[in-house]
């Protein structure tokens, strides 16, 4: 949960910070100034909100998952970047919805 994601962040131990897409503004803003108060310290976690809760739950296979934070790993390289095209994908529009 938040204490979890809130400790690794502050040990350097998370390559990517999870939010859920629903979560509510203030715990995404907590994690994300801890962030911004490691300075120059590593690399900064990227952060990933192309997710609701449901859809974290089930991948994750735990109830109410709002955040979540990924160690360095190769399989972490993976999420981020099919993350990435994934709401690429959803922002682009239906060429059904164009002008004709």
């Amino acid at each position: 949960g938040f204490e979890k994601v809130k400790t690794a962040l502050q040990a350097g131990r998370i390559a990517a910070l999870v939010h859920a897409s629903d979560a509510a503004p203030g715990g995404r803003e907590k994690l994300t100034a801890l962030i911004a108060a490691r300075g120059g310290a590593g690399e900064p976690p990227v952060c990933v909100g192309a997710f609701a809760n449901s859809e974290l739950s089930l991948a994750l296979g735990r109830s109410n998952v709002v955040h979540a934070g990924l160690k360095q790993h190769g399989l972490t390289d993976r999420f981020i970047k099919t993350a990435g095209d994934y709401a690429e994908f959803r922002e682009k529009p239906d060429p059904g919805d164009g002008p004709g």
